[in-house]
């Protein structure tokens, strides 16, 4: 679902910059807490915090977005995540076995 289809037209530059810019900023932040968070605590709880903000993210996002859009037609490309998948599977096949035979480094 896009935010075109969710956004007001009058909001909807707000709804992508919204989008756009929490990506980046997530993306920066991520690797900079995740990089503390494993250095001081160690790697175990870089899923203990995933998972609690994940679950406080995921309250905050169902408090403050009360839209209605259950009246919204979307369409499903089955064919491209068909296509995606048969993209994918390949490649996961062949990094799985490289890792398998010790060509990774850890």
């Amino acid at each position: 679902m896009h935010c075109s289809q969710t956004s007001p037209k009058d909001k909807l530059a707000t709804a992508q910059g919204a989008i756009a810019g929490s990506a980046a900023i997530s993306t920066a932040l991520g690797l900079v807490l995740g990089a503390y968070v494993v250095q001081n605590l160690g790697w175990q709880y870089a899923f203990h915090t995933a998972a609690i903000l994940s679950v406080i993210l995921f309250v905050i996002v169902v408090v403050v977005i009360k839209r209605d859009v259950s009246n919204i037609k979307c369409k499903i490309d089955y064919i491209g995540a068909l296509l995606l998948s048969l993209g994918i599977a390949p490649y996961s096949a062949v990094h799985n076995r490289r890792i398998n035979i010790g060509l990774a480094v850890a």
